[in-house]
């Protein structure tokens, strides 16, 4: 859906180590997944190296967790380290932390 949400809204960040996967596949990947995203009602923004993934997700519960679920399952990312998980209200900002509870 890509109606404005009303309910609590969750953000998971995470990083992961990248498999062998040429920047083109990465491309392809991130287009698709947009796509899927934006009917889910998910944001976010993914940054990507030789060697890294970092992923911001941001949407109601249910559908952040079932993205991250399959992103932990692909086998595109490996050593996958959860950096955040905070839910908050859809009108307040992008959820702060305190520095250690983001390690």
């Amino acid at each position: 859906s890509t109606e404005v949400p009303t309910g609590p809204l969750l953000t998971i960040v995470y990083e992961s180590s990248r498999s062998e996967v040429a920047d083109d596949e990465v491309i392809s990947m991130v287009l698709k997944a947009s796509r899927r995203n934006w009917e889910l009602g998910i944001t976010g923004a993914l940054w990507f190296g030789e060697t890294r993934f970092f992923q911001v997700l941001e949407g109601e519960p249910g559908a952040v967790h079932s993205v991250y679920d399959k992103i932990k399952l692909d086998s595109r990312h490996h050593d996958i380290r959860l950096l955040l998980e905070a839910a908050h209200a859809p009108s307040s900002s992008v959820p702060s932390a305190e520095h250690d509870s983001c390690v």
